[in-house]
């Protein structure tokens, strides 16, 4: 179970806040679908700390936006990644990008689907897209960091919004200003696909936990707060108060995830390693930065163990040079339970 800081996930009141999807193609689609949404503006999308419910948007009609689905079940979840020519073999192969499309929360009968190489690829193709959507955020807000800083060495310096937003930022990511921007670039970084993904299966059981099917938990973060929702497990001893934290939808819990082992001192080797990594000018490695994870399940050496021959038996070193589509489109998909 993964150690974890507390700290709000209350979406501004009366917004529906995401990032990226779409564009006006989808607003004209979920106005076509009688749904009532709010697309994020640029400022949205760059703002600090808000953390967004996700629309349902797949009704009685069938409408799917493809940034947005909750699978009515496992064989709609199938046909909407069938319909968007979604397919991990080209993906490894580096012949196709990643549609964006975001699954809200996994099918109920998830763990009904066989073969078992078949219910493997719908979670790997439900989890990976918030995988990579996750670190595109980390990756523009570190260049927006990195921007804001050269402009202390140049005349006239930053301008007094970009200092308020730099401020914002530090405290988010629990960086005091004697620190620097040397430690807030350690923190505001990716973290490996094949980490993410091998972290959420073993957490998740393949996304058919109680906790990932109540709670989308998929990483199996702990909570002692009262005002933070979570699942109670079931062989908890009777002196113990944590809870397994749960989540509004599958994306809330990778950008938590995400941001736990960025901000949580128990992940400070984790941050110092992938750091040397950048510095060599190599790739961020999750094979090898999973040996900084002891910490984060009470198993140790044999949990990291765990997590690595996730990695090799399942092919997620390959899904490294996984991209996401250039942008999302509006479709219409026939969905479970229609003739």
């Amino acid at each position: 179970m993964g150690r974890d800081i507390e700290y709000s996930l209350v979406p501004p009141a009366g917004r529906v806040l995401y990032a990226a999807i779409g564009g006006a193609c989808v607003l004209t689609a979920l106005v076509a679908a009688g749904v009532a949404a709010t697309i994020p503006s640029a400022a949205d999308l760059a703002a600090i700390g808000s953390e967004a419910g996700i629309p349902t948007l797949v009704g009685p009609e069938r409408i799917l936006v493809e940034s947005l689905v909750r699978p009515a079940d496992a064989g709609h979840l199938q046909s909407v990644f069938e319909t968007l020519d979604y397919n991990l073999k080209a993906v490894r192969s580096g012949g196709a990008t990643v549609p964006r499309v975001y699954v809200t929360a996994l099918p109920e009968d998830l763990s009904q689907v066989a073969p078992t190489e078949k219910r493997k690829a719908l979670f790997l193709r439900s989890v990976l897209p918030l995988v990579l959507t996750a670190n595109e955020e980390l990756h523009k807000l570190r260049a927006r960091i990195q921007r804001v800083y050269e402009q202390t060495c140049q005349p006239g310096g930053p301008s007094d919004e970009d200092e308020a937003w730099l401020r914002r930022v530090s405290v988010r990511y629990n960086v005091s200003t004697d620190q620097g921007v040397d430690e807030l670039l350690r923190r505001v970084d990716e973290v490996p696909v094949s980490l993410a993904l091998a972290q959420s299966i073993e957490e998740s059981g393949w996304g058919t936990s109680r906790f990932a099917r109540v709670g989308n938990a998929l990483f199996g973060q702990r909570t002692w707060a009262r005002r933070v929702a979570g699942v109670v497990p079931a062989g908890r001893g009777r002196d113990q108060t944590f809870r397994v934290r749960s989540y509004m939808n599958l994306m809330g819990a990778v950008r938590s995830y995400m941001h736990n082992l960025n901000t949580h001192p128990a992940y400070a080797l984790l941050r110092a390693a992938r750091a040397r990594q950048r510095a060599a000018g190599q790739p961020v490695d999750g094979y090898a930065l999973a040996a900084t994870l002891l910490g984060y399940s009470e198993r140790g050496e044999a949990y990291v163990d765990q997590l690595r021959g996730l990695m090799r038996v399942n092919g997620l070193a390959a899904l490294e040079r996984a991209r996401l589509s250039a942008a999302a489109k509006a479709r219409r998909v026939a969905g479970a339970g229609e003739g």
